[in-house]
């Protein structure tokens, strides 16, 4: 998750990326640490296109946005931090092993 006013990152390590996973990381981390959002852009991903993830929007007076399909150039700051975090994660690994 990228703030788009302050360009600050939040990542959170999930083993399944389910629909109810994410609504709960998302609510246990950035609801919890910076409140709701009043706006929410999100690529077409099952997770963010469910009935539950709107109902969560929707309790927490966010307004859903998503992008267009295979353009991810409308998502470009999250675009940038998960290359960003990828190549740490990788340089990380190759140094300890």
């Amino acid at each position: 998750m990228v703030d788009r006013t302050t360009r600050w990152p939040e990542a959170v390590p999930l083993a399944l990326t389910t629909t109810t996973d994410v609504a709960q990381a998302f609510i246990s981390t950035w609801v919890a640490q910076f409140g709701a959002p009043s706006d929410l852009s999100s690529d077409r991903g099952l997770q963010f296109t469910s009935e539950l993830w709107s109902e969560v929007a929707r309790s927490l007076g966010i307004t859903l946005h998503s992008t267009t399909a295979y353009h991810p150039q409308a998502n470009s700051l999250c675009q940038r931090f998960h290359r960003s975090m990828k190549a740490a994660l990788r340089a990380s690994l190759k140094d300890n092993s």
